[in-house]
């Protein structure tokens, strides 16, 4: 799944928005907010396999970050017997004004991608 962190600021191939309606001026320092939303963003797509495209704003991107960390330490939790952490993957997309491409950073990278609890 791509996911984009912040709508209009750049041109992204993305499928879905982290901040869909971009982050309002009075929450650009709610690190509270921000990470707050970034958790119903991960709840809402529910895939195991994301690539994050980062739009430059730090704070969003290091909310986004622990929300997934947290997530992936609540999947390993709840799991019981399986290590439903595993199954996850995360990359970061970092445009390169060079090549005007994406370049991939993992963040992590479980041993079995693969898509789990995938919507529709």
């Amino acid at each position: 799944m791509n996911i984009g962190l912040v709508k209009g600021r750049h041109e992204m191939p993305v499928d879905r928005w982290v901040f869909e309606d971009g982050i309002p001026d009075d929450k650009l320092n709610d690190y509270d907010w921000l990470m707050g939303r970034c958790v119903l963003a991960i709840g809402e797509n529910r895939y195991a396999n994301m690539n994050l495209y980062v739009s430059g704003f730090t704070p969003a991107t290091v909310a986004f970050l622990r929300a997934w960390d947290s997530w992936r330490t609540m999947l390993h939790f709840r799991a019981g017997n399986v290590d439903a952490s595993e199954l996850l993957s995360l990359s970061l997309m970092h445009y390169n004004p060079t090549t005007k491409e994406y370049d991939e950073q993992v963040w992590f990278e479980g041993e079995n991608r693969m898509e789990w609890m995938q919507g529709d």
